[in-house]
């Protein structure tokens, strides 16, 4: 799982509020993404200078992990790998001796 999207709201004393958080994870041909925000306690927030990068990855990949992300977007790519049928071939008769396929 790759985090792509930590973008940060803030309010109007630039104290960052919540976290719009958005991870994509790729298995070969197929890929599943999921997006979420994350609101701050009031304890946690603080001025938008004085985050560092090291608190908001621990802050991502805690949300991540209690949220069950890596489960749900594995689900989202399994179910995209199960078998599809055929589809379905319809056959119209145009009065002549043979089908016309379409």
């Amino acid at each position: 799982m790759e985090f792509t999207k930590r973008d940060p709201f803030v309010n109007s004393s630039n104290k960052v509020v919540s976290l719009l958080i958005a991870a994509k994870e790729v298995d070969g041909e197929y890929s599943a993404d999921i997006e979420k925000t994350y609101t701050l306690t009031a304890a946690e927030q603080k001025l938008l200078p004085d985050w560092t990068e090291a608190e908001v990855v621990t802050i991502c990949n805690t949300f991540a992990t209690e949220q069950g992300w890596q489960a749900i977007l594995d689900a989202d790519i399994a179910a995209q790998k199960e078998e599809k049928p055929e589809p379905a071939y319809f056959y119209f008769w145009d009065g002549g001796d043979s089908a016309i396929r379409d």
